[in-house]
């Protein structure tokens, strides 16, 4: 089943109680979708009185992918009780999701090309320091 190019994104982020029914779950879908369990710091509290406790947190919204569009009722805010830890989870979620920004991965270099809607660039892959070109497309140009 592949739901990225229906626009409904394959994993997910949930409280470490879920695990197994998440496992049950997706067994009997066939499938086994991206996913990180975390501890549940707290139930039924506030993002005030989360605040006021110290907590660190960050919101998860749903993003249709076709059409680029948030949904209001499908978003949560997820707690931690370190920066550490809140700042783990927001990292690991980027590597499920493989959205890397992509100077995170690469050095850009000097540019080497230019056309009507591009422009090519000298890149290295940061990990293994390999030579790449990479064309950047202005995308103002087609909206």
């Amino acid at each position: 089943m592949d739901l990225e190019s229906r626009g409904l994104p394959s994993g997910f982020i949930a409280s470490c109680e879920f695990e197994q029914a998440a496992d049950a779950q997706g067994k009997s879908l066939g499938i086994k979708p991206n996913r990180v369990f975390v501890p549940h710091p707290s139930q039924d509290r506030t993002d005030d009185e989360m605040a006021e406790k110290g907590y660190y947190g960050f919101e998860i919204c749903q993003q249709n992918l076709c059409t680029n569009e948030h949904h209001h009722h499908e978003k949560r805010t997820f707690y931690f009780q370190s920066q550490h830890d809140c700042d783990d989870i927001v990292h690991r979620l980027h590597q499920l999701s493989n959205v890397t920004p992509f100077d995170e991965e690469y050095t850009i270099g000097k540019r080497i090309g230019t056309g009507a809607f591009s422009e090519v660039y000298a890149c290295v892959h940061k990990n293994t320091n390999k030579p790449y070109a990479v064309k950047i497309i202005n995308k103002k140009i087609f909206e």
